[in-house]
């Protein structure tokens, strides 16, 4: 089941995230902000995903919980879904960084590059990756594993999250690694299930009363915080935030529920290119920045219009890695699976998009 209205915010809340990097990257290199009172809150794309992920990985394994054998296939989607094309961009980047290209400001300890290829933290003090998107995949991973414990057991899932609770309200944060672990942000992914959990209950005719309190929510929330107090693993306003998101999903997945909606090709593609947008657009801006500024185009392009140019190659080069990376081998990943699964005798299944 594809519900189009969070596909393509989806696509969305990527660009949202691309216009944050722009404005970030470009006030780094030419010390002057653009369009600042706005793009700052591109940071908010972070949480909308993290919402999502929560909403589309209970859409697509709610019936898993509780099924142990269940397990496997469940890995194996999730697996193919984010390691292969981040392992494929970081080695670009590593590479680069090898070779003296860039600043690359990330550890080349062996521990921390283990913890950059599997995606999980296991040292207290622990580096940024070498591609610094990547940071929200850890969380990501982390519920992932959470979600694993639910369908090996909801009981299970159930102890573990009020342990998780209880060390949120009382295990004082003396590391990173804690600070990971009792974050926030991880509150955004059980929103998400939560808004999944009440779309399959409520009828679609309440779809505009849950728009309308995400707007008010998200108004409120706007008002109230600042951009800054909206972003780090321990800042509350992550928690209301991710609320409204939550309902905002709801409403536009209930009003879908009963109609037919229509999104443009443009819009759509974008969703279906957010992964690999989300990789790859913050190095492109990178080397776009670098090439403005060395090049001295600074003296023929205002950092107005340079700003629109900068984020449009960006999403262009995160398009161009979902058409040319990350569908043929989605593609590839489905032909091979469903093969197998007719090998075995058994109904041919397609990944899920989550």
């Amino acid at each position: 089941m594809v519900i189009k209205s969070l596909q393509a915010g989806r696509g969305i809340a990527a660009l949202a995230v691309a216009v944050y990097h722009t404005y970030l990257i470009l006030y780094q290199k030419t010390g002057v902000p653009q369009f600042s009172g706005v793009a700052q809150f591109g940071y908010l794309g972070v949480p909308f995903f993290f919402v999502l992920s929560g909403f589309i990985i209970a859409l697509a394994h709610h019936r898993d919980i509780g099924q142990p054998a269940a397990l496997r296939d469940y890995a194996f989607k999730r697996f193919v879904r984010v390691y292969p094309l981040y392992w494929f961009f970081s080695i670009f980047y590593v590479g680069a960084a090898a070779m003296g290209l860039g600043d690359p400001d990330f550890s080349w300890a062996p521990a921390h590059l283990v913890e950059d290829v599997l995606l999980v933290h296991f040292t207290p003090d622990f580096a940024s990756p070498p591609l610094k998107v990547a940071w929200t995949l850890f969380f990501e991973i982390q519920f992932y594993f959470f979600f694993a414990l639910a369908i090996l057991s909801a009981r299970l899932a159930w102890v573990a999250a009020a342990a998780w609770f209880v060390g949120l309200l009382f295990i004082p944060v003396t590391n990173r690694w804690l600070e990971n672990f009792l974050s926030y942000w991880n509150l955004a992914f059980l929103c998400g299930i939560a808004a999944y959990v009440l779309f399959r209950r409520l009828p679609a005719r309440w779809w505009w009363v849950f728009v309308v309190a995400a707007i008010l929510c998200l108004a409120i929330c706007f008002a109230q915080f600042s951009p800054l107090e909206l972003r780090g693993r321990r800042n509350i306003g992550i928690v209301p935030v991710s609320i409204g998101f939550g309902a905002l999903m709801l409403g536009l997945a209930l009003f879908e529920k009963e109609r037919n909606v229509h999104y443009g090709r443009v819009i759509m593609l974008l969703g279906d290119g957010s992964y690999a947008l989300y990789l790859v657009h913050s190095a492109v801006i990178s080397v776009a920045v670098a090439l403005y500024v060395k090049l001295h185009f600074t003296r023929m392009i205002p950092p107005s219009i340079a700003f629109f140019v900068i984020l449009a190659v960006a999403v262009i080069g995160g398009i161009v890695a979902h058409l040319v990376v990350e569908r043929p081998f989605m593609a590839w990943v489905r032909r091979n699976r469903r093969r197998g699964r007719q090998s075995e005798g058994a109904p041919a299944s397609s990944l899920g998009s989550a």
